[in-house]
């Protein structure tokens, strides 16, 4: 189980355990546990028309809104089970996280809409979302090859998780840093692509400095790293 998979399961069964203990609520969870949005959606419906003042279930409907992209039933959810019970305020920002999190790896657009608006609602929750796409952009830097799409999103994973949280500036510098010198290892070690590892090891290492400045004179040292050896234009194919 990644990571992701994990705090998502932690999220959901903290959800699960602070609930009402209605049956239909419950099992509405281990739906969406599993992203059977729609049966959770019928199923909270139903105990909302048996007990229409089960402030639970007006959230969970909320969250299971969310997670299909209805916003607006969503919030018209959330404001009533904050009209029953005043404390579910308090818990709309890890209902907009866990969202996201179910989102990220389809549809990042509309996660990070969530993740903002989970930020807004509970400031607290900026170290989690960054961390997330921490670890996923780290994870894309270790598998894609360095001069595929998944290249580019790894830095831009990167971007975010400092755009959400600044605190993990020198995080994400120390591991751009490590992997521009780990790509020119790799360039060294296969020459006919070395071209393609140095490109790789100059963005990440101009990412490095971009968002932390600490590794700046190790940077502008080396040539494969500060552009001047590369702005890179590709050398011609000899013609045969």
């Amino acid at each position: 189980m990644t990571r992701q998979k994990l705090l998502i399961s932690i999220i959901i069964l903290a959800l699960f355990w602070l609930g009402c203990g209605s049956r239909n609520v419950k099992k509405a969870q281990e739906y969406m546990a599993v992203e059977m949005y729609e049966p959770a959606i019928k199923l909270l419906e139903l105990e909302i028309q048996a007990s229409p003042k089960n402030a639970e279930a007006h959230y969970q409907l909320g969250i299971a809104y969310l997670c299909v992209g209805s916003t607006w039933k969503a919030k018209e959810s959330f404001d009533r089970s904050i009209v029953l019970k005043t404390n579910y305020k308090d818990k709309l920002g890890i209902a907009y996280l866990s969202a996201g999190m179910k989102l990220l790896n389809k549809e990042q657009s509309r996660a990070e809409i969530y993740f903002t608006q989970a930020k807004e609602k509970d400031p607290a929750l900026a170290s989690q979302i960054a961390l997330l796409f921490y670890e996923k952009g780290a994870e894309l830097t270790k598998t894609a090859d360095p001069h595929s799409p998944e290249s580019d999103k790894s830095l831009e994973l990167l971007r975010k998780s400092v755009e959400f949280d600044p605190n993990s500036r020198e995080k994400v510098a120390d591991f751009c840093f490590a992997s521009a010198k780990a790509y020119l290892e790799k360039g060294f070690e296969l020459a006919a692509y070395r071209y393609e590892f140095e490109l790789a090891a100059y963005r990440y290492a101009q990412l490095s400095i971009e968002v932390d400045p600490k590794h700046i004179q190790e940077v502008e040292a080396d040539p494969r790293l500060n552009g001047s050896r590369y702005i890179p234009v590709k050398p011609e194919t000899p013609v045969r």
